[in-house]
């Protein structure tokens, strides 16, 4: 975190909302809605300039509409080998870790490897912001949409009730 992004200490932000939103939209993309989720999170001290009653370390567990879970870690202080868009899918013909695709349904269960080039920081976001530039130029629909982000937010709000239960199994509402 450090300097290269003084507002997180400057203006305080939420990381349920404000980082751990990225590994959300990662798992609905691979799995589709988050119905359920249960939801650890803390403070690591790692910057003192950070306010210490925000959580920005987390770990959470998902469960989709069809039934089958997932795992997501956000943890900004910590360096490799923990990145911090973490997501984990488990299905009965496959499950998805990290940077590892591997096939139950196939005989001998082959494993795929996806060799993910490191991002500078700044990259992913001017990537996405050239995308926005481009689907109002070109007239094109956003990939995500104001639902989309209101979903997002629902899971947010749902893993930040989870954390303050202590861990229980909170809904999302998707109801909107």
């Amino acid at each position: 975190m450090g300097s290269r992004t003084p507002w997180r200490y400057e203006i305080p932000q939420q990381f349920a909302f404000g980082g751990l939103s990225h590994n959300i939209d990662i798992m609905r993309f691979l799995k589709d809605e988050i119905v359920e989720v249960a939801a650890y999170g803390s403070y690591s001290g790692h910057d003192p300039r950070y306010p210490s009653d925000v959580n920005e370390t987390f770990v959470v567990n998902a469960k989709f509409a069809d039934g089958t879970i997932g795992r997501m870690a956000m943890a900004p202080g910590t360096r490799p080998p923990l990145p911090n868009v973490y997501v984990q899918v488990f299905g009965t013909q496959g499950t998805f870790v990290s940077d590892k695709l591997i096939l139950d349904s196939f005989v001998g269960k082959p494993i795929i490897d996806f060799d993910f080039e490191d991002e500078i920081w700044t990259a992913a976001e001017i990537r996405v912001l050239r995308g926005f530039v481009d689907s109002i130029l070109g007239d094109a629909p956003q990939p995500l949409d104001e639902i989309d982000g209101a979903r997002i937010t629902a899971v947010g709000e749902s893993i930040l009730a989870s954390i303050e239960s202590g861990g229980a199994p909170t809904k999302v509402r998707l109801d909107f």
